[in-house]
């Protein structure tokens, strides 16, 4: 990544050059909800995610080292979908699960519609202050 950023910075000087942070996959309780069947389930299959958890802690450690190197600033990503990991309700939800047909996603375990949008809208207000 380091070098990614250092030949950005060499052949567009200018660019405001910043990284997103991953969004938050697991809720407060290092639990994940990989199965969501049916739309507004107000209770969905909780399962630990000590692992899920410690890489998100890991790759949130690592763009802190990255922006601290290259002095590349972070949106974070993380902080904003704190609440709207893969246990949040539909609606509220950025990350889809493994199995979930109610949110609108190409990927498991990736970015929802909703959380395209919503990360699009943090990319676009935080750019626009500078």
């Amino acid at each position: 990544m380091k070098q990614k950023i250092a030949r950005v910075k060499a052949l567009a000087p200018n660019a405001d050059v910043r990284l997103v942070s991953y969004p938050t996959l697991s809720d407060s309780n290092k639990m994940v909800c990989p199965v969501r069947i049916v739309s507004g389930n107000p209770v969905p299959v909780r399962i630990p995610a000590e692992t899920v958890t410690k890489g998100e802690e890991l790759t949130e450690a690592r763009d802190k080292a990255i922006s601290a190197e290259t002095g590349v600033p972070i949106i974070d990503l993380k902080g904003v979908s704190k609440d709207r990991h893969t246990c949040a309700s539909d609606t509220e939800r950025w990350v889809a699960g493994i199995i979930d047909f109610p949110a609108e996603h190409e990927l498991f375990m990736h970015l929802t519609a909703t959380g395209i949008t919503g990360t699009a809208a943090l990319i676009n207000d935080t750019i626009s202050k500078r």
